[in-house]
């Protein structure tokens, strides 16, 4: 099967992971329109109160429903894979001179960029930060310009937020992350490599990321315009494309479509959806992301649904998630201050992670929550590991490197609580509050319908952890 098809079955070391968003998408799917896409789902359907009558009518209200989310997409996508695919012809044509196709590159992602950025205050905001941020970057010699720019694009987020609408802000949120995280990326990277403003400017304005992502980095970047990979090649990352926008379709149907089919027979069953759907939205981000960015010759992986719907560990989930955006974390927040120590290492990674969505209550109470859970889970599976001498049982083990039933019944059952922490995290996210964003007390009292389940099972972990260490702790302590 095609590379990126492989590729999405990669296990990822469970271990490596920080307390970056999962259960918040860099840009989330549409109700109706891409322009609502940096907003939050929206079912397009309500479900009916009877669970036959609801079945019996499903197959009608699923063609109207799939009719109408592919009839808002259809226009704006083809605008985005035209452009994308006259793009890459570009790259791949000898005889254009390389200013030129950068140029051109240029004035294709503006016309992107004003298409999903219609407010005049974001549009003008973030181009004019981006053209004296390149500046800046080109001739600055400053050491320490990388905290500075990343300082300084989270606060024109918040800015933004500020003196913009919630509606607006919630609309375009997607793609000012997007573009502070190249930034962020830039200004580490100037150092060494960045001597061409207009290259590093048509890196933040291309047409096949600006607007969904996924991140990539400038050298990235650099690498896939001048790549000529020949005709075959070309042709399979066509195939791959096709592949991803297929997934893309079938996601945003489930996410938009399944609530006429599926009823929301029960709370839990409710819980369920409203949690499913929003993942699904994701999904489709991801893999509409990940098809635009493979047109435009990157091979790269956007997110992993199957390591994520049943995740061995958080670490594992979180990473699958977001690929890009964890390796962004990862490489330029998380390497950058682990010299001041893992704590305030991972206290800088869920910092930009959650101000990257603006000041959102809602993303850093969901954040903080996963933060926890995912270093008490390492904590409790490691503990685990040593008590049993078995080291497939880890937060940083390969899966299934030992056939033991004692270690897979663990992980089964890691599995399960994952699963269910999974959805008990996605539960605050419903698509009535998506155009203004969200408020702590929605998120307390979404967890208070299920008596705070979560943070027991997240507390229960912490305290298993904490008995396990103790006796080893108190005789290096004694010593």
């Amino acid at each position: 099967m095609a590379k990126v098809r492989k590729d999405m079955e990669t296990q990822t070391p469970t271990g490596d992971f920080f307390e970056e968003e999962i259960v918040v998408p860099t840009e989330a799917p549409p109700s109706t329109s891409l322009y609502d896409l940096s907003g939050h789902y929206a079912y397009l359907q309500d479900s009916a109160s009877d669970a036959l009558s609801h079945v019996s009518n499903s197959w009608p209200n699923t063609q109207r429903c799939s009719a109408g989310v592919f009839s808002s997409l259809e226009n704006q996508l083809a605008t985005l894979i035209m452009l994308t695919l006259a793009s890459r012809f570009m790259t791949l044509t000898y005889f254009i001179p390389d200013r030129l196709k950068q140029l051109v590159n240029a004035c294709f992602a503006f016309y992107v960029f004003r298409i999903f950025c219609p407010n005049d205050i974001v549009f003008q905001a973030s181009t004019a930060f981006c053209l004296l941020t390149v500046i800046y970057l080109t001739y600055s010699r400053y050491r320490q310009k990388g905290y500075l720019i990343t300082v300084l694009a989270v606060s024109g987020i918040i800015s933004l937020q500020w003196i913009t609408s919630a509606k607006v802000f919630t609309q375009h949120r997607g793609l000012l992350m997007i573009l502070a995280m190249k930034l962020s990326a830039l200004a580490f990277d100037s150092q060494n490599i960045v001597h061409d403003p207009v290259l590093a400017f048509t890196y933040l304005f291309n047409p096949a990321t600006v607007i969904f992502g996924p991140f990539v980095s400038y050298r990235d970047y650099v690498d896939s315009f001048r790549r000529k990979g020949g005709f075959w090649p070309e042709v399979e990352n066509i195939w791959n494309a096709v592949y991803s926008l297929l997934m893309a379709g079938i996601w945003v149907l489930t996410s938009s479509c399944a609530d006429t089919i599926i009823p929301n027979a029960s709370q839990n069953q409710q819980a369920f959806n409203t949690a499913f759907s929003f993942r699904s939205s994701h999904y489709f981000i991801s893999y509409l992301s990940q098809a635009l960015a493979i047109l435009a010759g990157y091979n790269l992986v956007v997110t992993r649904p199957l390591e994520v719907e049943l995740p061995r560990s958080i670490g594992a989930l979180v990473t699958s998630w977001n690929v890009p955006m964890h390796d962004y974390l990862k490489k330029y927040i998380y390497k950058k201050f682990i010299t001041s120590g893992p704590f305030i290492a991972i206290l800088a990674t869920f910092g930009i992670s959650s101000l990257l969505h603006g000041i959102n209550a809602q993303f850093s109470l969901v954040l903080l929550t996963l933060g926890f859970n995912a270093y008490f889970e390492a904590q409790l599976r490691d503990s685990l590991a040593r008590l049993l001498g078995n080291v497939d049982i880890g937060a940083r083990s390969e899966r299934y490197r030992k056939q033991n039933v004692i270690s897979h019944g663990i992980n089964f059952l890691f599995m399960l609580l994952n699963i269910h922490q999974l959805i008990y995290l996605g539960m605050p996210f419903v698509s009535k509050l998506q155009d203004t964003g969200y408020h702590w007390e929605h998120t307390l009292a979404s967890w208070e319908r299920y008596r705070y389940c979560g943070h027991i099972v997240i507390a229960t972990q912490a305290i298993l952890s904490f008995l396990l260490q103790f006796p080893a702790n108190y005789r290096k302590w004694r010593r």
